[in-house]
């Protein structure tokens, strides 16, 4: 297989899997080269967490975000820092917080970039008061810019809750901790967790100078739980525990050839499970293309593992392939229990499970999926495969797939003593 690494987005493609280490073991890691026989650490966070994958900026250095701290000092509220693609230099670029500026707090997702020089991106908070021994945070959050040489501005703050009971409502949406997208249109586009006129969520677009922020739908409210305690709705929502468990990381909304909006969600639909999703970069068409399977009502006391045909709870968005169908994962369930890689017309016809992951292949995906040069489809799971004494479950991986889902391969596997393994040159 093959990239060509003088394309922008084929090196911003290796340096968004490049960062799964740091959801691993709170360590950065390069991917140089296929020849590169091991991966190599680069920082570590001190406390705070890699929240989101790597960006090429216009200056071919690359950017990501880390998470507010866990501990007294360091990113008490989270920091944008840069780097070069060699590893040779690492710099903040911008401090949330204690030590720097009460702009935002909790930065989330990806940077998205622009060839001006310009950055993207959120915080799931307005600031975090750090003046107690345990901070906490303040507000809904906010949408950013800042430039690669450091120039901060705050477009939009989200409203507060008009309750401070459940459902937590407002008008706008609140908590965005999913990627934001830029459309050749110039508008940003997003989603948050919660909030909107239901307490579900909502999808928004917002221009890059700040100006026409509009709500173009509002997920529908809660009407019960399913048996694994998650939301059920009829159209989606992100729940605040499969935020957690999968490590803030939120689908990026995704344009397709047919200049629609696709994304997922973690939770909701019918089923409870999440859904599959379009809607028109105008806010019109909303509509459902599929809510995954129900997961089995089970005595997980036995230890049995739950599964379906689709899987469920999706770990990533959608991207489109050369053969123009959609393609994502889920987290959990499918033939193995341990999710499974999907795709899908963009009509919503023709779901097909590609490939259900199970112990020998890394189980779990999460993060985005990337179509390489050659149609390859390459991720990342965060656990599994089995190493090599044949019981110890390893902590992640990276794979490359046909579309077809006939051949897959384990290109790298993070082993649990925090080392890493390159299966395949």
């Amino acid at each position: 297989m093959k990239y060509s690494v003088s394309d922008r987005g084929a090196r911003g493609a290796l340096a968004r899997i490049a960062i799964f280490a740091g959801f691993l073991g709170a360590t950065l890691v390069p991917i140089q080269s296929q020849a590169q026989a091991a991966l190599s650490p680069l920082m570590y966070f001190n406390g705070s967490s890699a929240a989101g994958a790597l960006t090429l900026g216009s200056d071919g250095k690359l950017y990501g975000v880390a998470s507010e701290s866990t501990l007294g000092s360091g990113a008490t509220a989270g920091l944008l820092y840069k780097l070069t693609t060699d590893a040779t230099q690492i710099s903040t670029l911008y401090q949330y917080g204690k030590l720097g500026n009460f702009t935002g707090g909790g930065p989330r997702g990806t940077l998205a970039s622009d060839a001006n020089g310009n950055l993207y991106g959120v915080t799931a908070y307005n600031s975090i008061d750090s003046t107690t021994l345990t901070p906490f945070p303040t507000g809904n959050g906010t949408i950013f810019k800042i430039t690669e040489a450091g120039v901060y501005t705050r477009l939009y703050s989200f409203s507060n809750y008009a309750s401070t009971t459940a459902p937590f409502i407002n008008s706008d949406g609140a908590v965005p901790e999913n990627s934001l997208l830029l459309g050749s249109d110039g508008f940003l586009y997003g989603t948050t967790t919660t909030g909107g006129p239901n307490g579900t969520g909502t999808i928004y677009k917002i221009a890059t100078d700040g100006s026409g922020f509009t709500m173009l739908h509002a997920f529908n409210a809660v009407t019960g739980v399913n048996v694994d305690g998650r939301s059920i709705n009829s159209d989606g929502v992100n729940d605040y525990l499969a935020r957690q468990l999968q490590l803030f990381q939120q689908p990026r909304l995704y344009v397709a050839t047919d200049g629609n909006l696709y994304g997922t969600t973690n939770s909701g639909g019918v089923n409870g499970t999440g859904v599959i999703y379009r809607i028109g970069r105008d806010g019109s068409g909303f509509s459902v293309l599929l809510a995954l399977d129900a997961s089995p009502d089970i005595d997980t006391t036995t230890g049995a593992i739950k599964t379906n045909v689709s899987g469920g709870y999706p770990g990533s968005g959608l991207v489109q392939a050369s053969n123009g169908l959609l393609y994502g994962t889920t987290n959990a369930l499918g033939a193995s229990g341990n999710g499974t890689i999907y795709s899908i017309a963009t009509n919503g016809s023709g779901f097909t499970v590609v490939k259900s992951l199970d112990t020998t292949t890394g189980i779990h995906p999460l993060g985005e999926l990337i179509v390489a040069n050659d149609g390859t489809i390459l991720g990342t799971t965060s656990a599994g495969p089995i190493q090599s004494d044949g019981t110890t479950q390893g902590v992640g991986s990276v794979f490359s797939m046909s579309a077809d889902g006939a051949t897959f391969t384990t290109l790298y596997a993070f082993l649990s003593d925090a080392t890493s393994v390159h299966t395949n040159g």
